[in-house]
């Protein structure tokens, strides 16, 4: 019994090794490339979009009308702008720290498309009487030895 078990596990372990179909050319470097340049310019777009909300905040006018009390910022009748300024400077500042991680994708993604290549090798296979070549994926990766 032991041995038919482990006679059906080898030959589901053959069968789905050696029937795999070609991989598709859709993730290789230039989809690397192209996912790098889009979080790049996506990164370049909030922080510039960022940078302008928080200069509109800066010169968006502030007034109150006495400052003889330090809480009459609280005062709604008293104060106009602040709430507009704080508002634009705030989505201002929170678009450019958005655009960090974007910029550290788009340095990975670029750096992975160095260094991944995926391609189909030829490999001998077994059939019938002889032998016979097929495609099999494959991943070739670079490692960089030393310094960049």
């Amino acid at each position: 019994m032991k041995t038919i078990v482990f006679s059906f596990t080898v030959l589901l372990f053959v069968l789905k090794s050696f029937s795999q179909t070609t991989t598709s050319t859709a993730i290789n470097k230039d989809y690397y490339l192209q996912k790098s340049k889009n979080q790049k310019t996506a990164a370049w777009i909030l922080l510039g979009g960022g940078a302008a909300l928080f200069g509109a905040g800066l010169a968006v006018q502030t007034r109150v009308d006495d400052f003889t009390n330090v809480f009459d910022v609280f005062n709604q009748d008293r104060y106009h702008g602040f709430g507009a300024r704080a508002a634009l400077m705030t989505s201002g500042a929170v678009a450019m720290g958005g655009s960090i991680p974007l910029f550290i994708a788009a340095s990975r993604n670029k750096n992975m498309a160095m260094h991944l290549a995926l391609s189909n090798e030829r490999i001998i296979f077994p059939l019938k009487n002889g032998w016979a070549y097929t495609m099999q994926p494959a991943v070739k990766i670079t490692l960089p030895i030393g310094r960049k």
